[in-house]
């Protein structure tokens, strides 16, 4: 089962989207549906002939061409993880507002990419991508807290005895099951 993602109500209406010819904007709609939940997929067309079977008919070539004018006309935002070229939307987080994102194995993009994001798609990669989670989120104006506040417990509290399952049982229960050749059921 594919993931449901959202497309804007303006993405008809944009200048950039009105560039693209019939297979530069079949490609865009399939780089949206085959980036993971950050937004970021590889620029390469292997991934999207893949997933798309009216793309697996055309040659790589075309494709990665279509890929290169989406780069250029911004609509995906490229950068480099260890010579791989990705790329990344730059409102993903605006359109899609995931939540809970899953694990993915795709790179983050670095601290300069991360500037011509969204503020929300920023803090998306921040908050929840294994990149930067263990990053210094205070020196870009982002700051997680450290430990969940069910972290917070008191110190001198007493620890919780364990009591013997007889002193468990609800009297009312088995007074209730008295008679009946049933055994009471224990919390």
């Amino acid at each position: 089962m594919g993931t449901p993602r959202a497309f804007s109500h303006a993405s008809g209406q944009s200048d950039k989207l009105s560039i693209l010819n019939d297979l530069e904007f079949r490609c865009w709609i399939q780089c949206l549906l085959s980036a993971d939940d950050f937004g970021v997929l590889p620029l390469s067309s292997a991934l999207l002939r893949d997933d798309n079977l009216a793309l697996a008919a055309s040659c790589a070539p075309v494709i990665d061409r279509a890929l290169h004018v989406i780069a250029q006309v911004e609509l995906f935002v490229r950068f480099e993880h260890r010579g791989t070229p990705f790329i990344v939307h730059p409102f993903w987080q605006d359109v899609q507002r995931i939540l809970f994102p899953r694990a993915t194995s795709y790179p983050a993009p670095p601290q300069e990419v991360l500037s011509r994001l969204s503020r929300a798609t920023k803090l998306l990669f921040l908050a929840h991508h294994p990149g930067y989670r263990g990053g210094n989120e205070v020196a870009t104006g982002f700051h997680r807290r450290s430990q969940p506040r069910s972290r917070f417990i008191p110190k001198n509290l007493p620890p919780q005895r364990s009591r013997p399952i007889e002193a468990r049982a609800r009297p009312w229960h088995s007074a209730r099951l008295r008679g009946t050749g049933r055994r009471a059921r224990y919390v």
